[in-house]
C-alpha cells in the first residue's frame, strides 16, 4: 500500500501534536510538585479526587456566621474558616463555637493588609500576630494562610512559608459580597465546580441563603466535602 506524502505528513503533524500534549501534562504535574515544594499559592486538590473544600473568609458578617454554622452543622459538613486577627479579637465567642463545631482553622492576616504591600518583616508579623491571637482565645494554630484579596508576592509566600503555613487561593469564587442574588451565586457553582475545587465564600444574606443549595449540588454531582488540610494531606 502507498501513501501520499500529504498522508505522511497529515500522520506526521498529529503524531507531534500527541507529544507536545504529553509533554504538557508531564510539565503540569511537575509544575504542581514543584509549587508544593517552593510554597507557591494552592488553588485547588487533587483533581483525580471527587472531593470539595468549603472556605470561608471572615474579618466581618458576625450577623450571618451562627446561621452559616447551623446549616453546616446539620448538614454534618466541615469547612476551613479564614479568620482575621482583627476580627477574632472582637468576636471571641463566634472563633470559639467554629473551633468548638469542629471546623478547621485558618489565618485571614490581622487587619485584612494588602500583603504586596508589606515588607517581609510586615508580613511575618501580620501572620504571627493572628496566629497568637487565634491560639489565645481558641487553642489552634493555624497552619494555613489565606491573604487577604487573593493578594501575594514573592515576600508573601516566602514569610508564610518560614511561618510553617501553606498560603491558600481558590479555584471557584462565589462571588457572594458582590450581593448579585442566591441564583447567581448558584450558577457559579454549578458551572464551575470541578473534583479538588476549593470554593471561597463569606458570611453575607445571599451566602446563608444560598449555602443548603451549595452542598446539594456539590453532593448530588458525586462530590463529598472535606477541609483544605484534609485535601491537602495536613490534617
Amino acid at each position: 500500500m502507498r501513501f501520499s506524502r500529504k498522508t505522511g505528513a497529515t500522520n506526521a503533524f498529529i503524531i507531534l501534536l500527541l507529544i507536545v500534549a504529553w509533554v504538557m501534562v508531564c510539565m503540569e504535574e511537575t509544575a504542581t510538585v514543584i509549587n508544593t515544594l517552593n510554597g507557591n499559592p494552592i488553588y485547588k486538590g487533587d483533581g483525580s479526587k471527587k472531593e470539595v473544600a468549603l472556605t470561608v473568609n471572615v474579618v466581618w458578617g458576625d450577623e450571618y456566621l451562627d446561621d452559616i454554622l447551623n446549616i453546616l452543622a446539620r448538614e454534618n459538613v466541615k469547612a476551613t474558616f479564614f479568620i482575621g486577627g482583627k476580627w477574632a479579637e472582637n468576636s471571641s465567642d463566634l472563633l470559639l463555637r467554629i473551633a468548638a463545631d469542629g471546623h478547621e482553622i485558618g489565618s485571614h492576616s490581622y487587619n485584612h493588609e494588602h500583603m504586596e504591600q508589606l515588607s517581609y518583616g510586615q508580613t511575618v508579623n501580620a501572620i504571627k500576630k493572628t496566629a497568637d491571637v487565634i491560639f489565645s482565645i481558641c487553642g489552634v494554630t493555624p497552619t494555613l494562610f489565606a491573604p487577604p484579596y487573593g493578594e501575594f508576592d514573592d515576600t508573601t509566600l516566602k514569610a508564610a512559608r518560614d511561618l510553617g503555613c501553606k498560603t491558600i487561593m481558590w479555584s471557584v469564587d462565589t462571588i457572594d459580597w458582590r450581593g448579585d442574588g442566591v441564583s447567581a451565586i448558584l450558577d457559579r457553582i454549578r458551572t464551575k465546580c470541578h473534583d479538588g475545587a476549593i470554593i471561597l465564600s463569606h458570611p453575607t444574606a445571599d451566602t446563608v441563603a444560598a449555602l443548603p443549595e451549595i452542598i446539594s449540588i456539590v453532593r448530588n454531582s458525586g462530590r463529598s466535602f472535606v477541609t483544605v488540610g484534609q485535601m491537602q494531606g495536613v490534617a
